[in-house]
Formats: structure tokens, C-alpha cells, sequence
């Protein structure tokens, strides 16, 4: 007897994947959230699919996803940066994750999609170590946002940053040292330093660990993987 041969579909694909996939659209409303992000985090795709990540709140220790995510809306890519959130029941789970901005046919920016990889065994095992969060720029974008605007676009709007600011600010945010941000940014390390410090006059502070203060007190818990 021939056995009846199902055909895949997008929908099992990414059911049967051992990564999990979490996508949110550009309100930061989850829109799809995989089976393995519901074995890995513990909610299911019913109670989070149209509600922003379930950890926004800071109560699992999970905001530095939605700060990647904010990056990630502006066009800035963020790849395989280890980030540390509580479980549903509590419990900590580490996942390596990466983001891409998704775009529609026109080019602008809709949404995020992301993917998953627990490492949490690897984390405890000393494997995983904090390192800075690795970003490509090349294609970031500017958002208008307004002054309400939540997460790191309004932090900018708020701040009426530049575009070379604003990239600055996502470098530090992401654990980058002066030597990283010249060759990430195509300038040089005294350009950067000069830029810093109008920075940290800009918001009255004294160097790179205050003006971190600064931006986590407005963003939430901090991204920084190294700072």
C-alpha cells in the first residue's frame, strides 16, 4: 500500500525546526511565535501571538530582546549575541540570538524576525561567553519617530541624535569599544573619540560608563554584552 506523502508546508517547517523563530511586526506585536519558542520560553503561540514579548515588563529579565528588536526596526542587523531570560516558570534560559529587519517590497522596514538557539547547557559549561553583540549598520535606516516613540527610536527622537550619533549609541548599547565602532563605522578611532565626547557633554557625563547609565535609565535593563 503507498503511503500518502503529505507536502510541506511553511507552517511545519518552521514547527519541526529546532531553533525557535519569533517575528514581530513594527508595533512590536509578536506575529509569529514557533513551537520551539513555545518549548523554550514557555508560553504558547495563542497566549503571545498580537501581544508584545512576554518579558517587556522586565519581570523575567528579558528587555535586552526588545532593545535588539527596537535596533533591528531601524535596519541595523544584530547576529548570534547571547542573551540571558527567565522562563515562564521562572526557571533562566539563555538563547544566542540573532535579528534581521524584514522588509516589504518596497524596501521599508515591517516588521523583525528572529532566531533562537538555546545554549543555556553551553552557558553553565562557561562555553558562552559575554561578547559584544555583532551588528551591520550598512543598511540601518533612519526612523522618524516622535517624541512619545517607545524604545530606542524615541530615545533618539527624544535626543534629536544624528544618524552617526544614533549609530554610535547603538554600538555602545551593544558592547562595542572604540576600535570596533571606527571599523564598524568606516572612521577613525580619534573620530570617534572627538564624537564620544561631545556625547557625553551632551548629557552632562563624564565618560563612557556614565552616558551607559544614562541610556539604560531611559531603555530599560542594559544590552551592553561587554561594556
Amino acid at each position: 500500500m503507498d503511503t500518502e506523502v503529505v507536502p510541506l508546508d511553511e507552517r511545519t517547517c518552521i514547527d519541526s525546526a529546532r531553533d525557535a523563530l519569533v517575528a514581530l511586526d513594527a508595533d512590536g506585536h509578536v506575529v509569529v511565535w514557533s513551537a520551539a519558542a513555545e518549548r523554550m520560553y514557555g508560553w504558547t503561540a495563542r497566549e503571545v501571538v498580537g501581544h508584545p514579548l512576554p518579558w517587556r515588563d522586565g519581570v523575567h529579565r528579558g528587555a535586552e530582546h526588545g532593545q535588539l528588536h527596537d535596533l533591528a526596526r531601524r535596519g541595523v542587523v544584530v547576529g548570534a549575541v547571547p542573551v540571558e531570560t527567565g522562563r515562564r516558570n521562572g526557571s533562566t534560559v539563555v538563547a544566542e540570538v540573532s535579528i534581521d529587519p524584514v522588509r516589504d517590497a518596497e524596501g521599508r522596514i515591517i516588521g523583525t524576525c528572529s532566531i533562537h538557539r538555546d545554549v543555556t547547557a553551553r552557558a553553565a559549561s562557561g562555553i558562552v561567553a559575554d561578547r559584544p553583540a555583532e551588528v551591520d549598520l550598512t543598511a540601518a535606516e533612519h526612523i522618524d519617530a516622535a517624541d512619545t516613540a517607545p524604545g530606542f527610536d524615541g530615545f533618539c527622537a527624544r535626543h534629536d541624535l544624528s544618524e552617526f550619533e544614533r549609530d554610535l549609541v547603538a554600538l555602545l548599547l551593544t558592547g562595542h569599544r572604540i576600535p570596533a565602532m571606527a571599523r564598524t563605522l568606516g572612521r577613525s578611532p580619534g573620530t570617534i573619540r572627538n564624537r564620544l565626547s561631545l556625547l557625553y557633554r551632551r548629557f552632562g557625563v563624564r565618560g563612557k560608563a556614565e552616558l551607559l547609565d544614562v541610556l539604560h535609565a531611559e531603555l530599560g535593563d542594559a544590552i551592553a554584552m561587554g561594556a
